[in-house]
């Protein structure tokens, strides 16, 4: 792969945490950098509109998280998307009499550890452990046991959190719905993230003969076809897309230290 990402005909699926902005030790904590929501914007116009930001996060927090750009967005790990005008494009209904009951039994089950904390999801609970992460094995064989009482829900691990989500859906079979939509279809779909809930999403566009980059060290072993180490070197690949894009005279932008793509 060159340094530069073929934009003219790309759907463009961009995580956010770890992948456009570094993780932080709150998801409230969380926001886009002017310049980043900039690029975004820019990246838009050059997709005729195929762009979305894809997250674990729901609705309302990613919106929160993107200051509200006009982008479609993929949130809940697949459960709905909306597009750049906000209009629901799909939202997969959960049952609040479960989601209820789940939230009460995950805060008594962490309630004896310190510093381990509960985020109520639209479709999902998420147990954060980002200060204790020497329970991250303990918490998932506890919650694990837990989710086999509700079986509308599955278990999933990230960087630091553990969620139990509503099941059926996965990231892959998000972006397999958003490429039926008009403004995807017929592209080549590029999938970036940095985690295992993103995995599917990689092994989609894979099959479809797109392209997969995950961000972070490529291990444990991942189907993204290549890396980058950090999302500042995510930010300078997209920059120089856009440039090559559409302003073909223009010289690249040199590449930080570390930054040329490798396979994993």
């Amino acid at each position: 792969m060159n340094n530069a990402i073929q934009l003219d005909h790309a759907a463009l699926f961009l995580d956010l945490d770890g992948t456009l902005v570094p993780l932080a030790a709150r998801p409230d904590q969380v926001f886009l950098p002017p310049s980043t929501a900039g690029l975004l914007l820019n990246l838009h116009a050059a997709c005729d509109g195929a762009v979305a930001v894809i997250s674990g996060r729901d609705y309302a927090s990613l919106h929160m998280a993107c200051t509200k750009l006009p982008l479609a967005m993929i949130s809940s790990h697949g459960a709905a998307m909306y597009d750049a005008d906000g209009q629901e494009c799909w939202n997969i209904p959960v049952n609040p009499a479960e989601h209820h009951s789940l939230s009460r039994s995950v805060a008594a089950l962490i309630h004896p550890y310190p510093l381990v904390w509960m985020e109520r999801k639209s479709h999902g609970v998420a147990v954060h452990f980002r200060q204790r992460p020497e329970l991250s094995d303990a918490l998932a064989a506890e919650l694990r046991v837990l989710c086999l009482e509700y079986p509308g829900f599955e278990l999933i691990r990230g960087h630091c959190v553990i969620e139990l989500r509503m099941s059926g859906f996965d990231k892959g079979q998000a972006l397999a719905r958003a490429q039926s939509l008009p403004t995807f279809a017929e592209r080549k779909p590029i999938m970036i993230g940095d985690d295992l809930t993103d995995e599917a999403a990689f092994d989609f566009v894979n099959q479809c003969g797109g392209l997969s980059i995950r961000i972070g060290a490529p291990e444990p072993a991942s189907a993204a076809q290549f890396s980058l180490p950090q999302p500042t070197d995510l930010l300078v690949l997209l920059q120089t897309s856009l440039l090559e894009t559409r302003f073909f005279s223009d010289p690249v932008l040199p590449s930080p230290a570390g930054s040329q793509i490798a396979a994993p």
